[in-house]
C-alpha cells in the first residue's frame, strides 16, 4: 500500500476586472512578476515626463502619436505581465488612455500591499515565539553555551 502526501501552496490571486466577471490572474508569489509590475510603474511614470517634456513644441497630430506610441508599448507590457488580453478585459480597448491605465495601476497597488501585509502577519502569527509557548529551545547543541573552549 502507497501513501501519498499532499502539498498545496497558494501561488497566484485572482483579481475580477470587469462587470463580465473576467478575471485576471496574477502570480503574486512569483518575484520577478512583482519585480517587473514595480518596473512598468516606474517606466509608465518616466514615460509621463518624457510625453510632457517632449509634447511642448509639438503640434497636436504629432503629440497624439507620440503619445499613441508610449501608450502601445506600455499595454505590450501590461499584457505580457498579467497575460495575453488583460488590457482588452481591464480597459475594454487595447489603446487605453494613460488616465486608465494610472488609474489601474492605483488600483493594483493597494491589492498587492493588501495581500503582502495578510501574508507577512499569517507567517508571523505561524511561526512567533509566543505559538510555540515563548521560549526557544535549541535543537542542536542545548549545552553548547556551557562546554569549554579548547
Amino acid at each position: 500500500m502507497v501513501i501519498m502526501e499532499s502539498l498545496r501552496v497558494r501561488k497566484t490571486l485572482d483579481i475580477e476586472v470587469n462587470d463580465n466577471g473576467d478575471i485576471i490572474t496574477i502570480p503574486v508569489e512569483d518575484v520577478q512578476f512583482l519585480d517587473g509590475f514595480y518596473d512598468l510603474v516606474d517606466k509608465f511614470s518616466n514615460k509621463g515626463q518624457e510625453i510632457k517634456a517632449k509634447g511642448t513644441g509639438m503640434n497636436q497630430k504629432e503629440h497624439i502619436q507620440l503619445l499613441v506610441t508610449v501608450m502601445q508599448d506600455i499595454t505590450a507590457e501590461i499584457d505580457n505581465i498579467f497575460g495575453e488580453d488583460c488590457c482588452e478585459k481591464v480597459f475594454d480597448t487595447t489603446a487605453p488612455s494613460p488616465y486608465a491605465v494610472a488609474d489601474f495601476f492605483d488600483q493594483m497597488l493597494p491589492i498587492f500591499d493588501r495581500y503582502t501585509n495578510e501574508r507577512q502577519k499569517r507567517i508571523a502569527n505561524k511561526y512567533s515565539r509566543e505559538r510555540q509557548g515563548g521560549t526557544f529551545n535549541p535543537q542542536y547543541g542545548s549545552n553548547r553555551k556551557n562546554r569549554r573552549k579548547r
